[in-house]
């Protein structure tokens, strides 16, 4: 047998060594993992199983794990349901309702007279007892102030609700806008035009009377979130708009179709902005 002969043999034996010894190693390798995961013997001759406890807090240590803090998570969670969002049809209806509000309360509206029925409505809620002012009426007027608009925007920017940011902007700067127009198109004075002995509490509105921008305003910014409200704080809301409107004609700067109308504005507004940007998808109520 030639030399050539035996150096070969030597080598397949010294591969078939390697292969064996690199598959004992894996077995190996493969019972310690089994037994790290699992706790159970991989073989007879293997060592005694290690416990399940100590297995947890091995694969824990060898890959651990991000805690992320309770705020944070609210706080990713609001964004990432902010962005699914939807148009939806009843976002439409509100348009509609609102624009048939405004239309319908300025279709009776006159420059230069005032009907009864206007006028008992006024005086009744202009007459009440000036108690209440200036303070507590005062401070829910303010409510229906253009400044609410981007103080509004920007707690929700805060928030990460940067959807609901967008549509409370639009929806405050809109009807601030259409409110102007309104009012130079119907050219309705103030109270104090048509009924002589109303009460003028604080200094005294001037411009043009119909529409009520306050009303428009904290019924545009109300609807424009009323999606991302639960159900209490709907109807304080609604409630807090139907306080600034009777506030308005309390302190002799509406009349009420004024009122009215400001709320169909508003209402409009609102419910355009939410269908430009959408809404979540799932109600805050559920």
């Amino acid at each position: 047998m030639s030399d050539h002969t035996f150096e070969k043999s030597a080598t397949c034996g010294r591969t078939n060594t390697k292969m064996a010894t690199t598959s004992a190693s894996e077995k190996k390798a493969c019972s310690t993992r089994r037994r790290l995961l699992f706790g159970a013997r991989a073989g007879a001759g293997d060592s005694p199983s290690i416990p399940v406890s100590a297995s947890i807090s091995a694969v824990s240590l060898a890959h651990p794990v991000t805690t992320v803090p309770l705020g944070m998570a609210r706080t990713h969670a609001a964004a990432m349901d902010d962005r699914k969002s939807s148009r939806r049809w009843s976002d439409a209806l509100v348009v509609v309702i609102g624009g048939g509000v405004l239309l319908l309360s300025a279709i009776p509206v006159h420059a230069d007279s005032l009907s009864d029925t206007e006028k008992r409505v006024f005086q009744a809620v202009n007459d009440l007892p000036s108690t209440i002012y200036p303070v507590p009426a005062w401070i829910f007027m303010q409510l229906g102030n253009f400044l609410v608009v981007p103080i509004t925007a920007v707690v929700a920017l805060v928030a990460r609700r940067f959807r609901l940011a967008a549509t409370l902007a639009i929806a405050g700067l809109s009807t601030y806008v259409l409110a102007k127009v309104v009012k130079h198109f119907v050219e309705r004075g103030r109270p104090f035009d048509f009924v002589h002995d109303t009460h003028i509490r604080g200094a005294p509105a001037g411009g043009l009377g119909y529409v009520s921008g306050h009303v428009a305003v904290i019924c545009a910014l109300t609807v424009a979130a009323w999606p991302y409200l639960g159900r209490r704080a709907r109807i304080a809301l609604v409630a807090l708009a139907a306080i600034v409107g009777l506030l308005r004609m309390y302190v002799g700067a509406h009349l009420p179709l004024d009122v009215v109308g400001g709320a169909g504005l508003g209402v409009a507004c609102g419910g355009l902005a939410r269908l430009l940007l959408g809404a979540p998808r799932t109600d805050a109520t559920q």
